[in-house]
């Protein structure tokens, strides 16, 4: 158990910092600024990332894998299962950093759509090829 909880807090770190670095590069260019910005609100990110994991994301994803596929095998552990986390968290965290940094604007959905539309692809990439396999080979002694 001991295992999950800090794999999970090793993959919300990791992938929020990520994350954040990509949005807020694509956002200001690399700058003082964006460095600073990042240092002060990766912590936000981190822990809305590991509590949406851990109370939310996890068994919605679970769900709608056995739905999908009833067999298991490395295809849907490896690429399945995190592609339906990755479309979720993007999807919850693109809402939640648009309030926390535009708030509720005249064009917030044509903002927030943007913010998935930038960031999907992205996560999914760096998840799927990096950090998932990386950290699962740390943690779990399993490989691709």
């Amino acid at each position: 158990m001991k295992k999950e909880v800090l794999f999970g807090l090793t993959m919300a770190g990791t992938m929020s910092l990520i994350m954040m670095t990509y949005n807020n590069l694509l956002m200001f260019g690399f700058t003082k600024q964006t460095l600073m910005i990042i240092i002060k609100n990766w912590w936000f990110g981190f822990l809305c990332g590991f509590l949406l994991m851990n109370i939310f994301v996890f068994k919605l994803a679970f769900k709608i894998k056995k739905t999908i596929c009833k067999k298991e095998n490395k295809w849907t552990e490896n690429v399945l299962l995190p592609t339906i986390i990755v479309s979720i968290m993007v999807c919850l965290m693109g809402f939640i950093m648009t309030i926390r940094y535009v708030g509720f604007v005249d064009n917030f959905l044509q903002i927030y759509l943007f913010a998935i539309l930038r960031s999907f692809f992205f996560a999914w990439f760096i998840q799927v090829c990096f950090v998932g396999p990386f950290l699962r080979s740390i943690f779990f002694k399993r490989y691709f």
